[in-house]
């Protein structure tokens, strides 16, 4: 190997080495959340392996082919990231769903006494008609029976 080779491979090297790092320190920003590149700084905070190359300054590309041991810890991690999301969403989803049926049963409890107690005052009712109906009839003294009034 030449000389002129041997520098070329060694800047090759560093050149790598340097993607590498300014990389991993891109993904350690947007994983804690403090990105410095301008279009992540206000955006929606979504990790991805294009967010993580624009955050680093360099194209997917040079991580697809010279990194694949970062490229697959960061998609690990996405992934992990996502099957966490999408497991807290669905403990929303059961919280809400379970009050709506501790709701549910109050309504029952309480519609269940409400009508134990318009069938009690039905009931006593009927009662109350069948004595007046078993009771002589008594006649109703009219106010009106002179027949000037009418």
């Amino acid at each position: 190997m030449t000389a002129r080779a041997a520098t070329s491979s060694q800047r090759g090297a560093k050149r790598h080495d340097a993607t590498e790092l300014a990389l991993r320190q891109a993904w350690e920003r947007l994983r804690t959340g403090a990105p410095t590149h301008p279009n992540l700084v206000e955006g929606n905070g979504e990790l991805s392996i294009a967010a993580v190359c624009l955050e680093a300054g360099c194209s997917r590309n040079a991580l697809y082919d010279g990194h694949p041991q970062l490229l697959e810890e960061i998609r690990t991690a996405i992934e992990r990231a996502r099957r966490t999301a999408a497991q807290g969403t669905r403990n929303q989803r059961r919280s809400r769903i379970e009050t709506e049926v501790a709701g549910c049963r109050d309504d029952r409890q309480r519609l269940i006494s409400e009508n134990a107690a318009l069938l009690l005052r039905a009931l006593t009712a009927e009662d109350a008609l069948a004595r007046l109906k078993r009771q002589a009839p008594r006649p109703f003294k009219m106010t009106d029976d002179i027949p000037e009034a009418s």
